[in-house]
């Protein structure tokens, strides 16, 4: 099953299943045109899957995980929270979300996804391949226990991957 794939089903499920309801945060609208077009202008780099997303989202929050919007959603607006951030010598990319902790999610120009973690200041770990796979298998899939190592074993947002068979019981 695709991410776009699984977003649907999460968008099915939004409205009766409460671990949906506290877990995962869709808008029903994607972000507009405009802001899109922007995007490309200012980071050419930036894979279609990256923005398409954007186009039927405007950003997202999957249990501790966030991903940067146009700031017209609830979610931080990718531009102002890239002109904020000291530009990082540990990376060439592009900040398009964070973790709890605040790390960055960062997307390379060749497509590499990482985390840059800053407290304490680490090396970045890369975390996905690409953008569909950060998706697919981290934050919607059976990498997702294990971007935490041991800390998290036993989560609701877990239980719903494992229930929908999108991670490995």
């Amino acid at each position: 099953m695709t991410w776009q794939q699984k977003i649907g089903r999460i968008r099915e499920l939004a409205d009766g299943n409460m671990t949906v309801v506290l877990f995962a945060g869709l808008t029903p609208k994607g972000a507009p045109a405009e802001f899109l077009d922007e995007l490309r202008k200012r980071w050419p780099f930036l894979p279609d899957s990256y923005v398409t997303f954007l186009s039927v989202t405007d950003g997202a929050q999957f249990d501790l995980f966030v991903l940067f919007g146009s700031g017209r959603s609830p979610y931080p607006a990718i531009f102002p929270e890239n002109d904020r951030r000291e530009r990082d010598e540990r990376t060439s990319g592009i900040a398009i979300g964070e973790d709890a902790s605040g790390g960055e999610f960062v997307i390379l120009p060749n497509g590499i996804i990482q985390i840059l973690r800053s407290d304490p200041p680490e090396p970045p770990d890369t975390v996905a391949a690409n953008f569909d796979d950060l998706l697919d298998q981290v934050m919607l899939g059976p990498r997702y226990h294990s971007f935490f190592g041991k800390a998290r074993k036993h989560t609701d947002w877990g239980d719903f991957l494992r229930k929908e068979g999108w991670a490995p019981s």
